[in-house]
């Protein structure tokens, strides 16, 4: 490394060579904007434990960088860090970020692992977006805030669990996510204010929906009663699954759930819209058994 590379203040100011990798010296506490923009030799790098901020743009452009590993000292990842790293493959943040800037990941094309540790507060705006080989990702609980667009065009994710910690859900945060199968909320769900919050307004609603019919032992009884209102009003979507809706089926649905009453009764509302009288006289015994509370659709039975 050049002396005029490493300032006196401990900051990386910027790389000049050539090598596929390279090891940021013991002691340097910051990665300066755009330190490393660009460097299409740079294959892996090594950070050291002293590092505490990498800037913004820092890796922006490395094509061939396939290997990182952030270190624990890092609280600071800045804006489009490492934006269009489009041979990176999987990334930990750690437990000391406070947030993720904004388009921290974008075009990270074959990124097909993400863990954000517990301790990350907030996921910036754009942060995963056009993250592609995405599948899957878990939210913890430690974050309040998913920005606008994080995981915008994601188009393989299919997967996404959002830890009950999670206060706010910015506007198209899973925009073009069209893969969407399964996504699980936390039971607040009128604390997440994003226009996207399940259902109303998800354009991967019908997806979201056949996820849950397939197993909805999966979701808490907030989340369920959201999707049961959501079919309620869309039956048509729904024809296929819905025509197994059977009493072994919510058998084996309440023994694996163990659902609240008001939740069976929802499901009791759309069995009666589907005319299923068999299901509803099954669902309002075992409501009955729940909660000792009179038959509310006495009057349909008779």
């Amino acid at each position: 490394m050049k002396q005029k590379d490493f300032k006196k203040d401990s900051v990386f100011t910027k790389y000049n060579g050539t090598d596929s990798h390279f090891t940021i010296p013991e002691g340097v506490m910051e990665i300066a904007d755009e330190a490393f923009e660009s460097c299409d030799s740079l294959v892996s790098i090594t950070i050291p434990k002293s590092v505490r901020r990498i800037g913004r743009w820092a890796f922006y452009g490395c094509h061939s960088l396939a290997s990182i590993t952030i270190p624990e000292s890092v609280t600071e990842i800045g804006k489009r860090a490492f934006g269009y790293c489009k041979a990176l493959t999987s990334i930990i943040i750690p437990a000391c970020v406070t947030k993720i800037g904004e388009l921290a990941f974008e075009e990270c094309r074959n990124l097909t692992s993400i863990t954000i540790s517990e301790g990350v507060t907030e996921i910036g705006d754009g942060a995963f977006a056009c993250c592609e080989a995405l599948t899957s990702i878990t939210i913890p609980g430690s974050v309040r805030k998913i920005g606008y667009q994080a995981f915008e065009d994601c188009a393989k994710l299919s997967h996404i669990i959002i830890s009950k910690g999670v206060k706010e859900i910015k506007y198209d945060a899973l925009e073009g996510c069209g893969c969407l199968t399964s996504i699980t909320f936390p039971k607040r769900l009128s604390e997440i204010t994003d226009e996207y919050s399940y259902p109303n307004k998800v354009r991967s609603a019908v997806n979201l929906t056949r996820g849950f019919l397939a197993h909805p032992e999966l979701y808490d009884d907030e989340a369920a009663g959201d999707y049961i209102d959501y079919i309620k009003c869309h039956s048509e979507d729904f024809k296929d699954e819905l025509a197994g809706l059977s009493v072994l089926a919510m058998q084996e649905y309440i023994t694996k759930a163990n659902p609240a009453a008001d939740t069976l009764k929802k499901w009791a509302e759309l069995a009666m819209k589907l005319e299923s009288a068999e299901l509803v006289a099954f669902l309002m015994k075992v409501i009955h058994n729940t909660d000792g509370e009179d038959d509310p659709f006495k009057k349909f039975m008779l």
